[in-house]
């Protein structure tokens, strides 16, 4: 996307190393309109983009966003609000494991519907895993104590997750 340098850099660096591997890919720059109309329809072969979780340990969120039915559209549909499936993954057998997962807190039910989301998904390669684009959250403590610590991770401190900076905030204490 035009002015994303470092995605642009990846991008460039998996042309080469396809290429290396006899595969041809074409890179091209777009606009952030074009990006998000084309991510909504459905409209690429391949796009660089990423899959958003929630700061808890239990994947149900993003499996249930990414790899289900109910969360997306056919191809040169737009998707509706909420819905973030952009591979357009189909797959009934995932859509029952999550629909199992959502009415269980049982971890051994839990373990066993995620399961076959993880056999399903690593056979059916909707999205290709390239890196973890980590999250990086930077305080000033001049005038609050109670951040977030490495000894200390009682929340998600990424600033762009809403319900974790609520709850940080609660825990903040003015100097």
């Amino acid at each position: 996307m035009e002015g994303w340098s470092d995605q642009n850099a990846a991008a460039e660096l998996m042309v080469a190393q396809a290429k290396a591997a006899g595969l041809e890919l074409n890179n091209g720059t777009i606009t952030a309109d074009q990006y998000s109309d084309r991510r909504m329809t459905g409209d690429y072969e391949l796009f660089l983009g990423a899959l958003f979780g929630t700061p808890i340990s239990d994947p149900f969120t993003i499996y249930r966003d990414s790899f289900t039915t109910d969360y997306t559209q056919p191809v040169g549909s737009s998707l509706e609000p909420g819905q973030t499936n952009y591979s357009r993954y189909s797959n009934p057998e995932v859509d029952q494991a999550i629909a199992a997962a959502a009415v269980t807190n049982d971890v051994e039910q839990l373990k066993e519907a995620y399961g076959i989301v993880q056999r399903n998904i690593v056979e059916d390669v909707p999205y290709i895993s390239l890196f973890h684009g980590g999250s990086q959250t930077f305080f000033n403590q001049t005038d609050f104590t109670g951040w977030p610590t490495e000894d200390n991770l009682y929340a998600f401190p990424a600033s762009w997750d809403g319900v974790s900076a609520a709850y940080i905030l609660s825990k903040l204490t003015y100097k």
